[in-house]
């Protein structure tokens, strides 16, 4: 067999050039957050989306993931109660069509997730489990949460998670990617994975310690425990607890309030500090400095410096809609978001 290497098929990076490929994403992160979006998406670029309206606002008749907006936050609600919102195949490509939209969709400023019934979300399907748990099902199935999981962990805007009932498994993972976590009373995270001879999945081994602690965590996953909302809230893993039939609104505000700051540049904060506890304390200061001279280049900073100079309330949202013009030394006028 020849030894020299073939010039056709993948070469896989060495320690070096990943460092590099990691230090360009990050800069790379940094120059999406505050991307020139292009025109407001409409619904029905969401595969399988038509459009009702109800009450002034645009609904998604999705089978198994309904999408609403509501001025600037975009609602997105797990449509399968009778299976608890269990994560199948057909619910996680939808999810991924909703998270995309709120990606490219500048007039979407913020994003609310919750699920319809009695349970946030259960996990995995049991009954794909049955059936595609050899080692390249698995493999591919994970390898696709680039598509749905990881879009939504990086979002580069604020997101709010309203959990009612159960959240266990990897339906636990999906809530733990809200900036903000609001539970109803009934709210019970659960992990579950040790039960079925599994290893904690969807986000949960990396989320958890860094949101509770790693001895928590620990005691937590192999104890296999049931945190109701009230603990939660003690540990901090949720910012509130409220009355079930008060969830959505409690979201909604929590939402909207976000979504009427300067939600990009928030946005820009979020993406940085993702990377706080795998940085370097001079690499942190570093991007920190990269990351105020785009806040302070963007509109939103423009109007919040305006507005507290004037004593009025900032309008955010007008500024990154409406960006305010400057002449070039040439006197060409140009945009400067």
């Amino acid at each position: 067999m020849s030894r020299h290497r073939s010039s056709v098929g993948p070469r896989w990076p060495s320690k070096r050039s990943l460092r590099h490929l990691i230090r360009d994403a990050t800069l790379a992160g940094l120059a999406q957050a505050l991307r020139c979006y292009g025109p407001a998406a409409a619904c029905s670029a969401i595969p399988g989306n038509t459009q009702e309206h109800q009450g002034g606002s645009t609904m998604s008749a999705m089978q198994w993931v309904k999408t609403a907006q509501e001025g600037g936050v975009l609602v997105i609600r797990l449509n399968s109660p009778e299976n608890r919102n269990s994560l199948t195949s057909a619910l996680r490509e939808q999810l991924g069509a909703a998270v995309d939209r709120a990606a490219q969709d500048r007039s979407v400023r913020a994003l609310y997730l919750t699920g319809e019934g009695p349970s946030f979300c259960a996990g995995g399907d049991f009954r794909m489990l049955q059936t595609h748990s050899d080692p390249w099902p698995v493999h591919r199935r994970f390898r696709d949460l680039v598509r749905w999981f990881t879009p939504l962990m990086a979002l580069d805007k604020p997101v709010v998670v309203g959990v009612r009932g159960h959240a266990v498994g990897g339906g636990m993972g999906l809530a733990l990617t809200g900036d903000v976590v609001i539970a109803g009373t009934s709210a019970q995270f659960m992990s579950g994975f040790f039960r079925l001879g599994t290893i904690p999945d969807i986000g949960v081994m990396y989320q958890l310690p860094r949101l509770i602690g790693m001895a928590r965590a620990k005691n937590f996953l192999f104890g296999g425990a049931t945190m109701r909302a009230k603990e939660a809230l003690e540990l901090g893993l949720v910012a509130r607890v409220v009355p079930d039939e008060q969830l959505d609104a409690a979201g909604l505000q929590e939402a909207a309030r976000l979504a009427a700051g300067p939600a990009e540049v928030m946005g820009l904060a979020k993406t940085l500090m993702a990377r706080s506890f795998e940085t370097t304390l001079h690499d942190m200061l570093a991007f920190e400095g990269l990351g105020q001279a785009l806040a302070m280049s963007h509109p939103e900073f423009r109007e919040g410096l305006a507005a507290a100079i004037a004593g009025r309330p900032a309008d955010f949202a007008g500024a990154a809609a409406h960006p305010v013009r400057q002449q070039t030394p040439g006197g060409q006028d140009r945009p400067i978001s």
